[in-house]
């Protein structure tokens, strides 16, 4: 409306709040008054009122000219043009559009595929006594469109009979490998899987958990896109107890550090990146080892980006490791972090 009646030569009298502001320079071509200045509307509206007419008509002639010179078809077709060219050049470079810098210059890590590079995909599933869930777990990995995967179970000391039997089971699959080792805590596993692995790309998944067959295959896309995208994650589906549906959202400074934003528990990384920086820390084994991870990328300039699609499933069990993260321990480990 403040377009159309400037564009028509009227005297406008115009909120500050409002984008309309953004064209009227005030006594020149149009008059504004603020919100919050109590009494500031009837003081504008008096001093306009106040007003020549060949003051009035000067005004409205300044207002037309504001909206031909401004907002005409061409001058928006030509501004449009340079911000879609702008686009057009994120999308052909190979940096992600992160919207706020790192304490530390981002690190960059391309595709760069050699003759010996197969792109094998190194899946760890740290286990211990979850021969209840292994099975779902294991078979959704192995129906990944991603098909050039190993699946690694790190099993860190089982004591339950029947879980270790389900093991069995499993180490006669050719696309899965099973290692024992004694109990150390997830934070540990992880990092010996992550030894174990051969891949290029290294990824971890709860032995309880299960993801979708496009995830791997897109998270490498990303990353083959992106020489600054060096761990993956996705939207979150979560089955068993909670039915709910998680928009997880890239880590980003400063917000990282209050709330973990994203599937740390089930992320697709560069190995070398998580290898270079991501290593799990004891201190903070706990259920929030994987979120101590992505702070360490974070911090040394290493970053991810999540994809808007529901391509994890996390399975919520009241006798879950992250279930019986106490108060204290939550506390202790945001403030080590």
């Amino acid at each position: 409306a403040a377009i159309e009646a400037m564009s028509l030569g009227k005297v406008i009298l115009a909120s500050r709040q409002g984008g309309q502001a953004e064209l009227i320079d005030h006594g020149r071509n149009g008059f504004l008054f603020d919100h919050g200045i109590p009494g500031d509307f009837a003081a504008k509206l008096a001093e306009v009122l106040a007003l020549e007419t060949r003051s009035l008509v000067a005004i409205g002639a300044a207002a037309a000219a504001t909206v031909r010179e401004t907002l005409n078809q061409e001058i928006i077709y030509q501004s449009k043009q340079v911000l879609l060219r702008q686009v057009k050049a994120i999308r052909n470079s190979k940096l992600f559009p992160f919207t706020r810098p790192l304490p530390k210059p981002e690190k960059l890590l391309g595709h760069g595929a050699s003759e010996a590079d197969t792109g094998l995909l190194s899946v760890v599933v740290p286990f211990y006594n979850m021969g209840a869930y292994i099975d779902e777990c294991i078979n959704s990995l192995l129906a990944s469109t991603y098909g050039n995967l190993e699946v690694l179970i790190i099993n860190d000391g089982s004591t339950d009979a029947a879980s270790i039997d389900t093991l069995g089971k499993w180490s006669a699959n050719a696309s899965v490998k099973v290692y024992h080792k004694a109990n150390e805590g997830l934070a540990e596993t992880r990092n010996y899987g992550a030894a174990m692995a051969a891949g290029k790309w290294l990824a971890f998944v709860d032995a309880d958990d299960r993801v979708h067959p496009d995830y791997y295959g897109s998270a490498i896309r990303v990353m083959e896109a992106y020489d600054n995208v060096h761990f993956v994650g996705s939207w979150v589906q979560y089955f068993g107890n909670k039915t709910d549906i998680w928009p997880t959202w890239n880590p980003e400074p400063p917000y990282i550090l209050l709330h973990n934003t994203m599937n740390t528990s089930a992320l697709v990384y560069k190995k070398q990146s998580f290898t270079d920086a991501g290593q799990n820390d004891k201190l903070v084994d706990y259920g929030l080892e994987d979120y101590g991870s992505v702070i360490g990328l974070l911090a040394n300039g290493y970053r991810g980006v999540v994809i808007p699609r529901l391509l994890f499933d996390y399975r919520i069990r009241p006798d879950s490791m992250y279930r019986s993260l106490t108060r204290y321990k939550a506390m202790y480990s945001h403030q080590y972090l």
